[in-house]
């Protein structure tokens, strides 16, 4: 059986999950600048952003995957039982 995470955990889960993803949206519209100019961020940058957050949760969290915060912090996504891990299907809705 998993114990709750308390307030402070999720939190600091949280901010370390909002760093990594400025990083790598950062990283994405360096990219994307290089190979499509300014002009072509600037029209696209908010879909880059929703791509690079359906990524960075998609490759973590949808892969049965603990986020880089949860691993921070070392809290774990679990079901209502609080024995398993939730299945993948159910993963997805709770961000």
């Amino acid at each position: 059986m998993f114990p709750s995470a308390g307030q402070a955990e999720v939190l600091r889960s949280s901010q370390k999950d909002q760093f990594y993803l400025s990083e790598l949206r950062g990283s994405t519209a360096d990219v994307f600048q290089f190979w499509a100019g300014a002009r072509s961020w600037i029209k696209w940058r908010a879909e880059l952003d929703v791509l690079t957050d359906c990524l960075y949760f998609g490759l973590t969290t949808l892969s049965g995957l603990q986020t880089l915060g949860e691993e921070y912090v070392n809290i774990v996504q679990v079901d209502e039982s609080h024995r398993l891990v939730p299945p993948i299907h159910i993963c997805g809705y709770r961000y």
